[in-house]
């Protein structure tokens, strides 16, 4: 039969935490190593981003290679600081074999409010990086960019945080599904034309002959970029 007195038994409770600490550091230690080596291969790929923070809350945006090991929310991992209802172009270079790259937004305020999300990248490729509000939730909506300019029109997609009708000249043309970019929409009047969610959406700020992605809520109108 063991016996092990009190002293015993504080003595293996400490080298057990004592191991445990070292362990977690040499994972910490190795996870970094893991990350510098992939940082630096060569970046031979690019993709043109663009966020568009269409959230409550001004926010900052984070990328990496989805196959890191340490978390995206990290200053070395920091992108671009948005108001909200701004936007900032973006040129990510990345290694042929990490196309799979995390996004992440967090709030710039209390940094209690965040979402990320995986997604493929193209190189040579033009792509829409969104936050927008999903209710009380960040979410994040990674996709190409679709130009279809046409002279004499004002051509859009719709990014929609609710489902919404999206009307034009009066007839409902289709409705927006929540989080899904809509097909292209053709305007001919930038004014008293487009309703979203039977807002009326003033377009005269944007150009005829231009393509436009809206990223819009209950309300109407959150933002327009040109594609």
């Amino acid at each position: 039969m063991l016996f092990i007195d009190r002293e015993g038994i504080m003595k293996i409770g400490v080298e057990q935490i004592t191991l445990l600490l070292l362990g977690a550091l040499g994972i910490v230690a190795c996870g970094d190593q893991i990350d510098k080596s992939i940082d630096d291969r060569p970046k031979n790929r690019d993709t043109a981003l663009t966020f568009v923070n269409a959230l409550n809350d001004d926010a900052r945006f984070y990328l990496q290679p989805q196959v890191m090991i340490g978390d995206v929310f990290q200053e070395k991992y920091k992108a671009a600081d948005l108001l909200k209802n701004d936007y900032r172009s973006y040129l990510y270079a990345w290694n042929k074999d990490h196309h799979k790259t995390t996004f992440g937004v967090r709030d710039n305020n209390s940094n209690n409010k965040q979402h990320k999300l995986d997604a493929n990248l193209t190189d040579g490729g033009r792509t829409w990086v969104v936050a927008w509000m999903k209710g009380n939730d960040y979410q994040l909506s990674v996709f190409e960019k679709s130009p279809r300019n046409r002279s004499d029109t004002i051509t859009l997609r719709v990014l929609a945080s609710v489902d919404m009708d999206v009307a034009v000249d009066g007839n409902v043309l289709s409705r927006a599904k929540s989080g899904v970019v809509s097909a292209h929409i053709s305007v001919e009047h930038c004014s008293g034309s487009l309703f979203l969610a039977n807002h009326p959406i003033d377009l005269c700020q944007q150009d005829y002959g231009r393509s436009y992605l809206a990223v819009a809520d209950q309300n109407g109108l959150r933002v327009v970029v040109e594609e």
